[in-house]
């Protein structure tokens, strides 16, 4: 990570701690006085005139950095970073794009009109787009707030399906349009979690919630239990639109992308490849952690196998998954979509909880670290 010079040779005790600001934060705070100009507000630790709370006296003393909110740091994605849209108070999530790359206007065109309208677009929304004052080799997109697919425990059979079905949905779409993903992985795969988790989740760690009680893990509500769900694509960063072929041959790509390094065709780095296959890959193999983890979802794999073939020609499109997997979920009864499920490694006590109707209980939340390793670099 670049730093500031005069963090190169000597580094503050604590400077990866959050009591100290990264290069990449102090980027924000720069466009702060810009952005709220245009209607958005960043927290507290981005403000250019920034005292951290710890330093100063409240009724109960000085507090810790540890405790402290402004003492939450961004380090893995500094283009990324939350805000709140002032005029109606809403959440939202900000981007530094590349102007010279394909990400915006791809963005722009899964946005618009009819296209954007189309149920199964589950591509993430763009609510505005801001260029920056201070350069145009980067802009600012504006989306809505959103957390990753698996923060919130399965607890029903009915949700994975819905999960799954949303998700290749969205695939099916974008090859549709001729679009190769590319990175159609774990932490590119979205919920809309407004409903089932109303208190959120702050934006630097997803062990804090947003609103409420800093020191207990954020409360949320069975899936299930939420009128609907909305899940999202995101981050079409390395995508390719291929507008003017539908031709395999025409389409073969060379290069390895993205987050999954276990894709068959990666191994022989010279060959060119179809992205489109590699997509189904991809996802296929999200599927495979989530029926691997949680207990009671081996009716999905059948699927999943023929997602995750080794031969690329063996995999269904993303189009006959889609049809592979409704009409497999469209054969459940009520009882079995009703069918309670949970990680293999709950304990006891909390898988008694759950199956006593008590929903939700909190200590789910730290077998995800243990099931999904992703969530221990967030």
């Amino acid at each position: 990570m670049a730093i500031f010079p005069w963090f190169r040779k000597s580094r503050p005790q604590g400077y990866y701690s959050g009591k100290y600001l990264t290069s990449g934060e102090f980027e924000w705070v720069k466009l702060q006085p810009f952005l709220l100009q245009r209607g958005y507000q960043l927290r507290p630790r981005f403000q250019p005139n920034w005292i951290p709370s710890w330093k100063r006296w409240n009724n109960f003393g000085r507090q810790t950095w540890l405790s402290s909110e402004d003492g939450l740091q961004v380090l893995v994605h500094v283009d990324l970073l939350d805000a709140i849209r002032v005029k109606d108070g809403k959440r939202v999530v900000m981007k530094m794009v590349k102007t010279e790359k394909f990400e915006l206007p791809l963005l722009l065109l899964l946005n618009e009109g009819v296209i954007r309208k189309h149920p199964d677009n589950k591509i993430v929304d763009v609510l505005d787009v801001l260029l920056r004052p201070d350069t145009d080799e980067t802009a600012l997109v504006v989306m809505p707030h959103l957390i990753n697919f698996a923060l919130i425990p399965f607890q029903f059979v009915s949700e994975v399906a819905e999960a799954f079905v949303q998700f290749l949905d969205g695939l099916s779409f974008l090859h549709f349009c001729n679009i190769a993903h590319r990175d159609i992985c774990f932490f590119n795969l979205m919920m809309d979690g407004t409903d089932v988790a109303p208190a959120g989740f702050h934006f630097a760690t997803d062990n804090r919630p947003e609103r409420g009680n800093p020191d207990q893990p954020p409360p949320y509500k069975a899936r299930r239990s939420v009128p609907s769900i909305r899940y999202y694509i995101v981050d079409v960063g390395i995508s390719r639109w291929f507008l003017h072929t539908s031709k395999i041959d025409d389409r073969r790509i060379y290069g390895q992308w993205g987050q999954d390094n276990t894709v068959p065709e990666w191994q022989q780095q010279d060959e060119p490849h179809d992205p489109f296959k590699v997509d189904v890959y991809q996802l296929g193999s999200v599927f495979r952690r989530i029926i691997t983890h949680y207990e009671g979802l081996d009716m999905f794999q059948p699927l999943v196998s023929s997602m995750t073939s080794i031969n690329p020609n063996d995999r269904p499109t993303a189009k006959e998954a889609t049809k592979v997997l409704k009409e497999l979920v469209s054969s459940f009864t009520e009882s079995e979509l009703s069918r309670r499920t949970s990680y293999k490694r709950c304990s006891p006590e909390i898988r008694k909880r759950l199956e006593s109707g008590l929903e939700s209980p909190p200590e789910l939340l730290k077998y995800r670290e243990y099931l999904f390793p992703e969530f221990r670099k967030c």
